[in-house]
């Protein structure tokens, strides 16, 4: 089934956070979630073609929001990313509750925390996170 993108939800709590605990950032615009691997060339002179093993995966979030201080959610992030401590977040294509919703959920470090102030627009923060230990894909049946 496809859904929307403005259907999807990002989830925020302190550090060990359970998704049934956690609370919407309703000031998110876009959010981005990545995953990619290394390619390992395991080739040899008995074959013609090159050929790969997976590696490491990396992940990353991404996400905008509008700089609001005094927004909980938003001043739980900017706290996060100044102090460098570890958050929980959860990137869900549907409400945390709402059956067919699934997405990465998990304990996260901020990497990078953009403030820019457009002259002519609101300001908006863009966020970049790593995962702090490996992420659970949570499905809500």
């Amino acid at each position: 089934m496809a859904v929307s993108g403005n259907k999807g939800t990002l989830w925020v709590g302190v550090k060990d956070t359970s998704l049934p605990a956690m609370t919407e950032v309703t000031i998110v615009k876009d959010v981005t979630f990545t995953t990619s691997s290394d390619a390992i060339d395991v080739s040899t002179r008995a074959g013609n073609t090159k050929t790969y093993i997976h590696g490491m995966k990396d992940v990353e979030m991404t996400f905008d929001m509008v700089a609001e201080n005094g927004n909980t959610e938003y001043d739980l992030i900017s706290a996060a990313s100044e102090n460098q401590t570890v958050i929980a977040l959860a990137a869900m294509s549907l409400g945390k509750a709402d059956s067919g919703s699934e997405g990465p959920n998990g304990n996260w470090i901020i990497t990078d925390f953009s403030r820019p102030q457009p002259l002519n627009d609101v300001q908006v923060v863009s966020v970049t996170c790593k995962p702090f230990s490996a992420y659970t894909w949570e499905s809500v049946a």
